[in-house]
């Protein structure tokens, strides 16, 4: 038997090597709206066993946490997809464990992982609409809204989605401040302080996501704020408001009507309100209506003795700070609401030339019916006009008072020797204003005055009487005359004889009758001469065989 022998070689083929992931490490962003049917991405393994023997490898997802839910890879290629839309969940990494397998039995297997970063904040904000445009008055109140800007996010989730605001810093942005959540903007200072006082502000609003990274608005929102100020004071109408009422006008009843308005023609600066402010005791005695502007009576004036009242109204816009003006209103209260009236407006008295200084001649008389003074206070005025008033007004006077007239000086110092005077008094009472009398008084003062001397008539007086007549007989009767009125018309006798003239003889100084004082039988005088006041009497008396007496 031949036996042959043979070599058999058997080779072993090994799974020597592990399939190793190159380009490592692994990292994407992906946006969230990525399509399903697209490969997002591709990972590599390479097995370093001999072709056609373990080099073959394939993939498998095999991690972690949820991310096996939303992607896949392609077993041969390592290609990764979208198994579901990205949209319905909100987490922004996903760790993708992919696993590549050989194809040794047992395979050899190595892992990686790709870093996935979903880019869910693909959309910036931006405003609709992108300008905006209000009023606002300068008397805004801190912290109001004046307007809101509104700005639009497409992103899908939060936070990309959630949108913030801020303003530009410009010199308007100083007076105002946006909430950076709602796009409201609010006065933060006063606008009426800026010395400026621009008619129109303008702010610049940008816009950004919370996103990572954040986004903002490729074009901010400007915002026009035209603002309405203050410009005008209110004014008063018809100024200066001043009227006069009487005392008896009863509470409640119009008096006057204040109006005021403001050139501003937009509210609130438009907007006037009045009221009372002022002064004293016009509070107390009037009521002012800020409704309806009007000044009334407040209670019983009679009760008062004032004749001049002050209110002031004070007249403010609804700015902030106000515009005002004030204006006066002066109220006159007559009082006074009667004239003086003479009790008669003719006087007529007759006095002496020799009347004395300070003695009352004539009392003028009047009344006033107001029952107050000095509205009821008569003042009496001598009205000193030309001719006989300014004639008169030398010599009399008249109390401003009493209205007594006395005189002034003697009127025996009148070398006219005025028999008549004549003058006017007028009356006017002490009230405010003055009432003067619609009348005046008519004076008539007449003067005695002696102006003429007395005189004899039928003179010479001559006659004769017997020696032998009895004591008191009738010698003769001297008459005299005086063209004087009463008293001075009547005339006085007195003898003024020479000699023994007025011891024998004596005369009646009522009558004129000159007698026999005593007798004459044992004188030898055979004349006597004798002569009455002003005029002289002779007279001769006859002794032996004539036995008479002869007066010449």
């Amino acid at each position: 038997m031949n036996v042959n022998t043979a070599t058999l070689t058997v080779n072993i083929i090994r799974n020597q090597f592990t399939p190793r992931f190159i380009n490592e490490p692994y990292v994407l962003t992906i946006n969230e709206n990525f399509g399903s049917s697209q490969s997002i991405y591709q990972v590599t393994a390479v097995d370093d066993d001999p072709n056609n023997t373990f080099e073959r490898v394939t993939y498998q997802v095999t991690g972690d946490s949820n991310a096996p839910a939303f992607f896949t890879v392609n077993t041969n290629t390592g290609s990764i997809f979208l198994s579901q839309q990205l949209a319905s969940n909100s987490d922004v990494t996903y760790n993708l464990r992919i696993t590549a397998y050989d194809n040794g039995i047992p395979s050899r297997s190595n892992s990686t992982i790709v870093y996935i970063t979903v880019n869910r904040n693909q959309n910036a904000p931006f405003f609709q609409p992108t300008q905006y445009s209000a009023n606002i008055a300068e008397s805004g109140i801190l912290g109001s809204e004046v307007v809101q800007v509104t700005a639009l996010d497409s992103d899908s989730f939060a936070p990309y989605n959630t949108v913030r605001y801020e303003l530009r810093q410009t010199t308007s942005s100083e007076y105002f401040f946006i909430d950076q959540d709602t796009g409201k903007i609010y006065v933060s200072r006063s606008i009426a302080l800026d010395i400026n006082a621009p008619t129109q502000y303008t702010l610049n609003v940008r816009a950004y996501d919370l996103g990572t990274p954040s986004l903002s608005t490729s074009q901010d929102a400007t915002v026009f704020l035209t603002v309405t100020r203050n410009q005008f004071s209110p004014v008063f109408f018809n100024e200066p408001y001043s009227t006069s009422i009487d005392q008896s006008r009863s509470p409640g009843s119009f008096v006057l009507r204040v109006t005021a308005s403001d050139s501003d023609t937009v509210s609130p600066y438009g907007d006037v309100t009045l009221r009372l402010i002022g002064d004293d005791d016009g509070t107390v005695f009037f009521n002012f209506n800020p409704t309806t502007s009007n000044i009334t009576v407040a209670q019983d004036l009679s009760q008062d003795t004032a004749t001049y009242y002050q209110l002031r109204i004070e007249a403010r816009d609804g700015g902030s700070p106000a515009r005002s003006a004030t204006a006066l209103v002066g109220i006159n209260v007559q009082r006074n609401l009667y004239s003086p009236e003479f009790t008669q407006l003719f006087y007529n008295i007759t006095i002496d030339e020799t009347q004395q200084l300070g003695q009352n001649i004539l009392q003028i008389s009047a009344i006033d019916q107001d029952n107050r003074s000095p509205h009821n206070v008569i003042t009496y005025t001598m009205v000193n006009n030309f001719g006989q008033s300014s004639l008169a007004a030398q010599y009399f006077t008249v109390n401003s008072g009493t209205g007594a007239i006395t005189l002034r000086q003697s009127l025996l110092n009148d070398n006219g020797n005025t028999q008549r005077y004549t003058f006017t008094v007028s009356i006017s009472d002490n009230g405010v204003p003055s009432r003067t009398a619609v009348n005046v008084a008519n004076v008539e003062i007449n003067v005695i005055r002696n102006t003429a001397p007395p005189f004899f008539i039928s003179t010479p007086y001559d006659t004769t009487v017997d020696y032998t007549e009895a004591q008191g007989t009738l010698v003769f009767t001297a008459t005299a005359q005086d063209n004087d009125q009463s008293p001075y018309n009547i005339i006085t006798y007195e003898l003024i004889g020479d000699g023994d003239a007025t011891v024998f003889f004596a005369i009646n100084s009522n009558n004129g009758e000159v007698r026999l004082n005593q007798r004459i039988i044992q004188e030898s005088t055979t004349q006597y001469r004798v002569s009455g006041f002003h005029d002289l009497i002779d007279f001769k008396v006859n002794l032996g065989k004539e036995a008479t007496h002869k007066f010449e």
